[in-house]
């Protein structure tokens, strides 16, 4: 629906209308003064997007119904929808984070509990979504757990014998880590991600091989599929 609304404004040979709208968002003295195209090619740039998307949701369905010739009633009543918005602000604030997130994971003084504490401070700094206190946060709260327990899984799959132990959630997890940690076998190996877990006995290490197994299938996967639209 944002990209629908986007290009109605600045696709195509809609000049006059994109200048009209420019022109809408100085009168109103917008927190921004247009809205972004997003590109396929730079994934970054959506948060750009959605960012200025969400700062005029207001003013947006009034310049739709008084500016632009085409029935824009669907688009106008969608943004006058609470739970719509409230999900439109999460997922501009939840792009936001993960590119600020993309960052500091980049930087070179980084450590894991730097990291966990990056993520788990989502909860708190949701800006977007503080005008939508009527709807009901706890889907989208559930959402943020389930990707917070999966950067967790991401820290035990790439760096197995140095991630805090407690910082791990699961308790089997927890116990087969201690134990893992703690065996000069494994401190003197020089393997990483898959090959390591390929060394763990499944019968000794029954949920670390299991997981281990099933981030480093999911990681080739992601990276043939990425090597194939990059040769295609």
């Amino acid at each position: 629906m944002a990209v629908k609304i986007t290009n109605i404004v600045r696709g195509g040979n809609r000049a006059l209308t994109h200048r009209k709208f420019r022109d809408y968002l100085a009168e109103v003295d917008a927190t921004y003064g247009d809205l972004l195209l997003h590109t396929d090619v730079r994934w970054l740039s959506a948060g750009k997007c959605f960012q200025r998307f969400v700062a005029p949701r207001k003013e947006i369905p009034i310049f739709l119904k008084n500016e632009v010739k085409s029935d824009s009633t669907e688009l106008e009543n969608q943004m006058a929808d609470a739970q719509f918005l409230a999900d439109l602000a999460f997922l501009t604030d939840m792009t936001s984070h993960l590119n600020e997130l993309n960052l500091k994971l980049q930087g070179i003084h980084q450590n894991i509990a730097n990291l966990f504490g990056h993520i788990n401070g989502c909860k708190e700094h949701f800006e977007e979504m503080k005008d939508f206190e009527e709807v009901s946060y706890l889907p989208l709260i559930r959402y943020i757990d389930t990707i917070a327990e999966e950067f967790k899984n991401r820290f035990i799959f790439t760096q197995p014998l140095t991630i805090s132990v407690e910082n791990v959630s699961r308790a089997n997890l927890q116990l087969e880590l201690c134990d893992l940690q703690s065996d000069p076998f494994y401190q003197g190996r020089t393997e990483t991600g898959l090959d390591f877990f390929k060394l763990l006995p499944g019968e000794r290490y029954p949920n670390l091989r299991n997981l281990g197994l099933t981030m480093g299938s999911m990681m080739e996967s992601k990276l043939q599929l990425t090597e194939a639209v990059l040769i295609g």
